[in-house]
């Protein structure tokens, strides 16, 4: 009859060890997959940084800004004093 009650208590013990070894992988599989999603949306926002900061330098270069001082403002570049 001892025999009977380990040999339960060790099927039991197996599958909650094998559920928990179950809910264990699914749940590292779950991560696993929101960190490649993260790490996708990280490279996605990089490109997008690359080619703002692309924009920014020619949105700010010295030829356009005179360009348009002299287009909207009616500025010229100050004359050299000798």
């Amino acid at each position: 009859m001892k025999r009977f009650w380990f040999n339960s208590l060790a099927a039991l013990m197996a599958l909650l060890l094998a559920v928990a070894l179950y809910r264990a992988k699914s749940e590292a599989d779950a991560v696993r997959a929101r960190v490649v999603a993260l790490e996708a949306q990280i490279a996605h926002t990089r490109a997008e940084t690359k080619v703002l900061a692309a924009e920014g330098a020619v949105l700010d270069s010295p030829a356009r800004v005179e360009r348009l001082a002299k287009r909207h403002l009616n500025m010229a570049p100050p004359e050299e004093k000798e």
